[in-house]
């Protein structure tokens, strides 16, 4: 029961990751193609402009970000696959120990036993279950958490190369020396 909880746990602080991050990509995404968009419009333009290393960085880095993202989803994948295979061998096993069980005397022990292995596979259910949540959760972080760095990471940088002037003040007017006379 305490691997449910922790696993419970851990689905929860993934999940609120995932959205965390998820709330934080369009932000930085606007500013990426707020900056990013005039670069583009100029090299489609301008044939010198083309020659901005911004935008074959862009081409990169999308590239690079789905490779990361569809791996840690195949890794994913691959880990539920195996925690379903382990509940499938633990519910088999459990059947064969009910099927090899001695018969029991009298109904009562035979309502009992059969209780007693209805909870065990229900137990078994609750932590596949939260193991499930937890990896789908884990795996959603995961495969955003690429793109998330490299937006965020450009939002940031592309934000410090264009620097909005400072408001300035307005003008108080000067007042005139008074001369007394």
């Amino acid at each position: 029961m305490k691997r449910t909880i922790r696993a419970g746990t851990r689905a929860v602080r993934n999940a609120n990751r995932t959205a965390a991050m998820a709330a934080e990509v369009p932000a930085a995404a606007f500013t990426t193609i707020a900056h990013r968009l005039p670069m583009i419009f100029a090299a489609a333009v301008e044939p010198k402009a083309r020659a901005n290393p911004e935008l074959a960085r862009m081409v990169n880095e999308k590239t690079r970000a789905m490779s990361e993202s569809t791996a840690a989803v195949g890794r994913g994948a691959a880990r539920a696959s195996a925690a379903v295979s382990r509940h499938l061998q633990e519910q088999a096993r459990a059947t064969a120990r009910l099927v090899s069980h001695p018969h029991p005397a009298d109904p009562a022990a035979a309502v009992q036993l059969m209780w007693r292995q209805a909870q065990l596979s229900l137990n078994a259910s609750a932590a596949l279950t939260a193991t499930l949540a937890d990896l789908a959760a884990s795996t959603a972080a995961q495969a955003l958490s690429p793109a998330h760095s490299k937006v965020s990471a450009n939002a940031k940088r592309l934000s410090k190369g264009k620097k909005t002037p400072a408001r300035k003040r307005p003008a108080t007017p000067r007042r005139s020396p008074v001369t007394k006379g």
